[in-house]
């Protein structure tokens, strides 16, 4: 450990650094800019609500940089009676089909608070469910969601798991945890997710995220 008596010397990087980097040192007190390590996540894209819409693409938000994504949303609902549904879009923007999922279900009735448990699933879809249930349609009454897309820019099979919660309009709350397939070797480049009857949102707040390794 450092004593009141010794003395030694750093050198400064002599430019300025980018935005959000960190100095590091090498054994001989030289002071160098850096990026941080450990791993963690980049935000890669955001979308807000702004206007009545009944779909919202994230474009080019999968590329080579990350095997990783995390598709966060929350603030969500789409219009009364509509579900969400999530796409994988190629490169010239078109949905890549087949999806197999299946939805574990909690749910609690609002009214009385009785709860119970069920499951869903659906097979060669050209989308994956945010839900089975339908949507208040309001801005109080809100979803949420929290997905992993495993691998979805490479050329294999795309796997998704992850939860949401929809505040429906049958008077309950539902817990989904989803895991969701995707047979097929075609690169996905954007995100979409649309309300099942062109119904529009009326609140999202997104945000993708890449998966750092070091």
């Amino acid at each position: 450990p450092h004593s009141a008596g010794q003395s030694y010397t750093l050198t400064f990087p002599s430019t300025a650094p980018a935005t959000d980097k960190f100095l590091q040192t090498n054994s001989s007190g030289v002071l160098s800019f850096a990026d941080a390590g450990g791993g963690g996540y980049d935000v890669v894209a955001t979308a807000d609500y702004s206007s009545a819409v009944n779909s919202v693409t994230i474009t080019d938000c999968f590329t080579s940089t990350y095997q990783v994504y995390k598709l966060i949303g929350h603030n969500i609902s789409g219009a009364n009676g509509e579900k969400i549904f999530i796409q994988c879009l190629d490169s010239g923007g078109s949905a890549i089909s087949g999806w197999d999922h299946v939805h574990n279900l909690a749910y609690v009735q609002k009214s009385s608070g009785n709860g119970g448990e069920s499951y869903t699933s659906d097979s060669n879809l050209a989308y994956f469910k945010f839900s089975n249930y339908l949507f208040e349609g309001n801005t109080t009454e809100l979803g949420s969601c929290d997905f992993t897309f495993y691998q979805p820019y490479e050329s294999v099979y795309t796997h998704v798991s992850g939860t949401s919660l929809t505040d429906s309009s049958n008077g309950h709350m539902y817990l989904s945890n989803t895991f969701a397939m995707l047979p097929s070797t075609t690169s996905a480049r954007s995100l979409k997710l649309y309300t099942s009857s062109s119904g529009n949102f009326t609140s999202f707040k997104l945000t993708v995220l890449g998966m750092k390794r070091s």
